[in-house]
């Protein structure tokens, strides 16, 4: 073993000895050798592929949304009966888009009269803003066509008819656009047809700024979006009353009708952008035309469409128009006289009007 140790130990310090001697003659040599080792080493890995199955960034989570509608006190009950309750004649329009740099991105709409099936997948990257349109008893008012598929305010902005079909249509490329206004497309009333004002309940709402952290339950606050409208003729025995509101089907009375009593009306909102019609204060100014149809068919008009200032009406406030048949003569101030008690919750405003002299 020793002899086999010296023989290894004299070969190595002759390969020492000859390195050396190397590197002092030939050091540029040397120095390429060195360089070419170092290369091959450190040779890169190969670009990896295009990923065969690729998924957008972040989780996705599931949610459901609960629809929350706003209270209403029992000073309000006659003007709201049997508006609380959940009922499967309800009609729920949802509209989703996906905040992002610069605006919005539609990103899912949907029609339900099943909330408990209103779910919906969302990313945990990403921000969304939900807005929701509720019809109390909907389906008493707004009917489908032949088709099955509802129109205004549920039209997509490509101008197709919506299913009620319990889901959410995931698309980038159409919205649910008439949830902003009031213009809904009424069956219970004749003619039937679009109105921008028309005589039914409705509740409004939008949530901003989600962002989903696990599975769970998403609520969207609701608020009435509505006005009401008492017609009170006094000791009127003869013809007929036409009333005419700008946007919003036209009814008559006539003698021994059922009362006009607090009747809703939802709000036009001419222009979504910049009308909060949520706001506790917001109203809007509406030409409206009585006319007085005599027996003898002569007609008085007893308000007109162009009265320079027309009557206002504010967001869950009832106004009673109260005209009096018992003294025909030319009331002063055009025949309105404006009283007005507000309740903190809900309140009341009466035009009274004479009937003028024939």
């Amino acid at each position: 073993m020793r002899i086999i140790a010296n023989f290894v130990g004299f070969y190595a310090d002759i390969i020492t000895r000859n390195i050396t001697t190397t590197m002092r003659k030939h050091p540029l040599f040397f120095l390429l050798v060195l360089v070419l080792t170092a290369c091959q080493h450190s040779k890169p890995e190969p670009l990896p592929g295009p990923d065969p199955d690729p998924k957008p960034p972040g989780t996705f989570y599931t949610m459901q949304c609960r629809i929350l509608r706003e209270s209403l006190s029992s000073y309000e009950t006659p003007m709201s009966e049997d508006l609380t309750r959940v009922s499967t004649d309800d009609l729920y329009g949802v509209q989703v888009w996906e905040e992002v740099a610069g605006g919005l991105t539609p990103y899912a709409y949907g029609l339900f009269d099943d909330i408990s099936k209103m779910n919906l997948t969302l990313n945990s990257s990403s921000r969304y803003r939900f807005e929701a349109t509720l019809f109390p008893g909907g389906k008493n008012h707004i009917a489908p066509n032949m088709s099955g598929t509802y129109r205004a305010p549920f039209t997509t902005s490509n101008g197709t008819a919506v299913v009620l079909d319990n889901t959410f249509v995931l698309t980038a490329d159409r919205t649910m656009n008439g949830l902003s206004s009031g213009t809904t497309n009424l069956a219970s009333v004749l003619p039937a047809g679009n109105y921008a004002r028309p005589s039914i309940s409705r509740l409004h709402g939008v949530l901003e700024h989600v962002t989903p952290a696990g599975d769970g339950t998403l609520e969207i606050m609701t608020k009435w979006v509505i006005f009401g409208l008492t017609i009170n003729p006094i000791g009127f025995t003869e013809g007929k009353l036409t009333i005419e509101m700008e946007g919003a089907p036209t009814f008559e009375l006539r003698p021994g009708d059922p009362p006009v009593d607090k009747r809703h009306y939802t709000f036009k909102r001419p222009n979504p952008a910049t009308d909060d019609w949520l706001s506790d204060t917001y109203s809007e100014a509406i030409p409206i035309q009585i006319t007085w149809t005599k027996a003898d068919g002569t007609n008085v008009v007893i308000l007109g469409r162009d009265n320079p200032d027309p009557l206002v009406f504010q967001r869950r406030i009832n106004r009673t128009i109260d005209i009096d048949f018992t003294t025909e003569s030319i009331p002063m101030d055009n025949g309105v006289s404006v009283g007005r008690e507000i309740d903190p919750i809900i309140g009341s405003e009466t035009t009274e009007l004479q009937v003028p002299a024939s």
